[in-house]
């Protein structure tokens, strides 16, 4: 109320919340959205930033918590016709790999794609996420690598913004050199690059489950913060797109398995609904849909009704709605997605 009072007098008053989607972590709506009543109610201009993998869900927390329908603005990436013409133009090699080249459609990769491939080869998605960590954060010091992951994983257990980790001085001043690590006096240390932080998840999870003894060690190990789930979506995600046969394996042994937690099904469940895997899944998992009166079908049937959706935007644009109070109408529409 203070920080309002003193810039009542402004005319042009804007807020920028930059990685929204760190907005999802919280288990406490109740103060950021008394904060954003009251910017609101003084006219302030507020600007979210996201990566466009949680813009989805961001939109679906903002119309059902914040009772806000904040306008999209698409930052749109590089398009395939683009992109072939500027490597024709400066005479660089385009990846054969489909998932990569997807990837640099965005210009971050692009940039770090033009700076680590080499002509002569034919680099895959998963070669160059490797190569990327590498260079990066590894940098042929392992250390390095295992501080940055003891970082990412305690910022996602604690829930804080800031973190000190037990690593030695060096690496974190070196990790601050570089741009990775951020640092403040009297608070301590953050992580710069949120995609590096989902990378380090992932690895700790990939880590966790080629070491594994059985799989109710590997989810204990892991722990259950909201980042760690989402890191694990993203990774059964990707390692369906890979084919990955462990994982499938893994899979088939999780559902059927009673004494793994069901939050852990229910996350593989909807990865398997986002993916190119849900055919093979329906085709082989039938019986099992089916047994008790099909209890399995009916959950898969909850999960892609509540988390395989999206706003359909077309339809507020169409309205002409924007910063409206949801409450005051009586449905949301959504459409399918997966």
């Amino acid at each position: 109320q203070d920080f309002v009072n003193a810039h009542k007098e402004d005319e042009n008053k804007t807020i920028i919340i930059d990685s929204a989607e760190k907005l999802l972590d919280l288990k406490n709506t109740n103060p950021f959205k008394e904060f954003l009543s009251i910017l609101i109610q003084n006219n302030w201009k507020i600007i979210f930033t996201t990566r466009g993998d949680y813009i989805d869900v961001l939109n679906t927390d903002f119309f059902e918590i914040y009772n806000i329908a904040p306008i999209n603005i698409h930052l749109q990436n590089i398009d395939k016709n683009q992109l072939q013409d500027l490597s024709e133009k400066h005479s660089f090699k385009l990846p054969k790999d489909e998932k990569l080249f997807e990837l640099i459609k965005n210009p971050f990769y692009l940039s770090e794609y033009l700076k680590y491939y080499k002509m002569d080869e034919d680099l895959d998605y998963e070669g160059f996420k490797n190569r990327l960590w590498k260079k990066n954060i590894t940098k042929t010091n392992p250390p390095r690598s295992e501080c940055f992951q003891k970082i990412a994983y305690l910022r996602s257990n604690a829930g804080n913004f800031f973190v000190s980790p037990d690593c030695e001085s060096s690496i974190l001043n070196e990790l601050v050199k570089d741009g990775i690590l951020g640092y403040e006096d009297d608070k301590g240390y953050f992580i710069t690059h949120d995609i590096y932080e989902e990378w380090a998840l992932e690895k700790i999870i990939s880590k966790e489950f080629f070491q594994k003894d059985n799989n109710q060690s590997f989810f204990n190990k892991i722990g259950q913060s909201l980042p760690i789930r989402r890191g694990f979506r993203n990774w059964i995600s990707e390692q369906l797109l890979l084919k990955s046969n462990d994982v499938k394996s893994f899979i088939e042994e999780v559902i059927g398995d009673d004494n793994v937690d069901q939050s852990w099904k229910n996350e593989i469940l909807i990865s398997i609904l986002l993916s190119d895997y849900s055919d093979y899944f329906f085709n082989n998992f039938k019986d099992l849909l089916l047994k008790n009166n099909q209890e399995l079908l009916k959950k898969v049937t909850f999960w892609l009704r509540i988390a395989c959706k999206e706003v359909d935007e077309d339809f507020f644009k169409q309205l002409g709605l924007k910063n409206v109070d949801l409450s005051t109408l009586k449905y949301v529409l959504t459409k399918p997605k997966g």
